[in-house]
């Protein structure tokens, strides 16, 4: 029969419309630095997820308006959590900002808000997409 898959990486079609990967923290001690691609309203974003102290930052002269922590916080299934914040950069576009949680055990990173997961642990190379849960609502 063949395969009907048009997409599949062995004919050389494929584009990739996401990928991230940790790399190190850009000071030591600052918690963990994730960069990435995303394909996002049909235009190619550069993503960065970083922790951020208590105190309002400053990313390359933009506030951050949220207010967010680095405090580790201990879940009731024993999961520790982080706050983060995600930028989403493109020529001749507006700056995005979210605020997510990342799971300290396997770095995978939930933003509520976008309904979006970040796994740079994915065999693909990394994934920035929709979340798609067996308990979602």
């Amino acid at each position: 029969m063949g395969n009907r898959n048009n997409n599949t990486y062995n004919n050389g079609n494929y584009k990739p419309k996401s990928g991230c990967k940790i790399v190190e923290p850009y000071k030591k001690g600052e918690g963990v630095f994730i960069v990435g691609f995303k394909l996002f309203d049909g235009v190619m974003r550069n993503v960065k997820i970083f922790q951020t102290k208590n105190d309002r930052k400053n990313y390359q002269g933009k506030t951050v308006k949220a207010q967010i922590s680095s405090d580790i916080v201990k879940s009731g299934s024993g999961k520790k959590w982080v706050q983060v914040t995600m930028t989403m950069e493109a020529p001749f576009k507006e700056t995005l900002f979210a605020n997510g949680l990342m799971d300290l055990s396997n770095h995978k990173v939930y933003f509520k808000d976008l309904n979006w997961i970040v796994n740079p642990k994915a065999s693909n190379g990394g994934y920035i997409g929709k979340h798609i849960s067996k308990n979602y609502n």
